[in-house]
């Protein structure tokens, strides 16, 4: 297994898996590999949200205001290329899933 330190969320990006392992906390479903991953999903959130548009809890809380969902909030993370993280759980949830959905509009 290659495991990597960090990981930039993507057009390929699949799907963030929690796990308990000594080595690693996630893993990343790529759309052309699987790839173990040292932060947890929520630090792979947090990190690839400042680069794009607005932290990960601004995004958050815009999503929240809008729709009024309050549990499993959808994630802009990068509305400019339709990168949006769609989770299976609410984020107090610590099995929470992130999967992912790119949308390219031409």
């Amino acid at each position: 297994e290659n495991i990597k330190k960090n990981y930039n969320i993507n057009k390929n990006t699949l799907a963030i898996v929690p796990v308990k392992q000594i080595e690693y906390n996630s893993i990343v479903l790529d759309a052309n590999q699987i790839i173990y991953v040292h932060q947890t999903p929520l630090q792979i959130k947090k990190e690839a949200c400042p680069y794009r548009t607005g932290t990960f809890e601004e995004k958050r809380q815009a999503v929240m205001h809008h729709t009024g969902f309050k549990p499993k909030v959808p994630i802009p993370i990068c509305p400019y290329k339709g990168i949006y993280a769609f989770p299976t759980h609410a984020i107090t949830n610590l099995n929470v899933n992130r999967y992912f959905m790119s949308i390219f509009i031409g």
